[in-house]
């Protein structure tokens, strides 16, 4: 069956609104009804030719190297909250930082309640222009048997972050900071932000400080003079090894056990980045 994108979606690979594809297969990944991955075929193969390399890793045997993948991606809490329920990646974790969940004031916790997990801790953005969401906002949500302790929030239209310690009844108190900066947000920006609003909220002292989110720049393209600022201001390090503009950093005891990766997400246009603590 033959079908036209209706929308651009990368123009200088040829994914452009108008290209007629012959639809091959429709592949769920997740529990939720709404397709993770639509493979397509083209007639001139060189449409698509950078997604299908980008892509390699999600050739199954049942797929065909030649077809294109097209992806049904959402940047709303609002618009994807069913595929972020069905995706088992997210109810093993104790902790959930979402980045750019675009949710405003008017917007119930009831409608946005995950089984499992206390209501949200939201930084909810002004609504500037009726029926459009604003670009940002952070959304924390942490399992029912965790213990939330103590929040504090900072937020500028650039760069925004949440400070969390929670209590965790087989790990004791850690301190998880979720942030997202904004690509317009200057590397001199965050640091002045982190050093005048973070550094005085953390608990140097205490040994389990996870600072993790969207920050905006690959490391492997430069920027390391980051790196060096978060361990002589905040004792950590990044683990974080695959490329991403996400980042973790840590503050432990050599003592603890972890691991961290990224994943694919077939419902958001960001990967998942994780870390998973070992019980001392």
């Amino acid at each position: 069956m033959k079908y036209d994108l209706t929308a651009n979606i990368e123009v200088t690979d040829g994914l452009t609104n108008g290209s007629t594809c012959e639809l091959k297969l429709i592949e769920c990944k997740t529990k939720s009804l709404r397709p993770s991955i639509i493979w397509v075929k083209f007639k001139d193969a060189r449409i698509g030719a950078n997604n299908r390399r980008k892509y390699a890793h999600l050739y199954e045997k049942d797929v065909d190297k030649t077809w294109t993948q097209i992806f049904d991606i959402k940047r709303s809490l609002h618009a994807y909250l069913n595929d972020l329920k069905s995706d088992p990646n997210i109810f093993d974790a104790d902790v959930i930082g979402i980045a750019e969940s675009r949710l405003i004031s008017t917007d119930e916790n009831d409608d946005f309640y995950v089984p499992g997990f206390e209501p949200p801790v939201r930084l909810d953005q002004r609504q500037t222009y009726f029926n459009t969401r604003p670009p940002h906002r952070l959304v924390l949500y942490y399992r029912t048997d965790c213990i939330l302790h103590n929040t504090f929030s900072y937020s500028t239209p650039t760069l925004e972050f949440v400070i969390a310690d929670i209590i965790l009844s087989s790990k004791g108190l850690f301190q998880v900071v979720f942030v997202n900066k904004g690509p317009n947000c200057k590397l001199q920006e965050l640091k002045d932000a982190f050093l005048a609003d973070l550094l005085p909220g953390v608990y140097l002292r205490h040994p389990k400080i996870i600072i993790m989110g969207d920050f905006n720049f690959d490391l492997n393209t430069g920027n390391t003079s980051f790196l060096k600022f978060m361990r002589d201001k905040f004792c950590c390090s990044q683990i974080v090894s695959k490329a991403t503009t996400s980042l973790i950093f840590l503050n432990f005891d050599s003592k603890v056990n972890y691991e961290t990766d990224v994943l694919d997400s077939f419902w958001s246009d960001h990967k998942v980045i994780y870390m998973a603590i070992g019980t001392q």
